[in-house]
């Protein structure tokens, strides 16, 4: 099997999400045990003094890169991908990775002097949105308080909100982050969310609930179940 070793800045320790921390690099690293995995990941993570919000790797899959398997988390434990929280860790691990790539895609853009077309612009914000709107509603979050929280002024949280204009990509991260949920949730364009209703989370609490899921899940880790 192999595993992959990999991380990124986070917003709350003021670094770029773009860009991995320090001089780390992504790894893959085969390993014949779990246990090797878990070894491997601590040392990766002391090395490079990550911290929690770091952490975007710590996937295993088999030799041929084919079949997921599941996770190591920062602490050293592991979540099989039959698990709400392995599917979470590779989710979150690929909306990580469509963010640079959507961020290489613009300086490429930039570059190349192409923009999309106003048309294009205009559907994306509306979307993004209208994504935002039903967030703050099911977070119960004003925009005073989500640009408190972000640091983001509160005539662009309310710009956004509206649709007049396009997120930033560092304030998409810094949006997603204090609301703890995907990019994707709000920017259709990273493609991988499904619409979050009520009756979506309602759904699936009652689902963990009937595999008795919830029994050892620490409020914290509660959290980071579903958005």
């Amino acid at each position: 099997m192999i595993v992959i070793l990999d991380c990124y800045g986070s917003p709350k320790y003021n670094q770029n999400p773009l860009k991995p921390v320090g001089n780390a690099l992504k790894v893959v690293i085969e390993v014949t045990s779990i246990e090797e995995a878990i070894k491997c990941a601590k040392k990766y993570i002391n090395k490079h003094r990550l911290r929690n919000g770091n952490w975007k790797g710590g996937l295993v899959y088999t030799d041929d890169s084919e079949t997921y398997l599941g996770a190591i988390t920062f602490y050293g434990g592991f979540v099989s991908n039959e698990t709400d929280f392995g599917r979470f860790a590779l989710s979150h691990y690929h909306s990580v990775i469509q963010l640079n790539a959507r961020h290489q895609v613009t300086l490429q853009n930039k570059e190349n002097e192409n923009s999309p077309t106003l048309d294009q612009n205009e559907s994306i914000r509306k979307a993004i949105a209208s994504n935002l709107k039903d967030l703050l509603l099911i977070r119960k979050v004003s925009q005073n308080e989500l640009s408190n929280g972000t640091k983001i002024a509160k005539t662009t949280i309310a710009d956004y909100v509206r649709g007049t204009t396009l997120i930033k990509l560092e304030n998409l991260e810094k949006i997603a982050h204090f609301l703890n949920i995907e990019p994707a949730y709000i920017d259709p364009t990273l493609g991988g969310a499904k619409p979050i209703t009520k009756e979506s989370l309602i759904e699936k609490i009652n689902e963990l609930f009937d595999s008795n899921e919830l029994i050892h899940v620490d409020d914290a880790r509660l959290k980071t179940i579903w958005y």
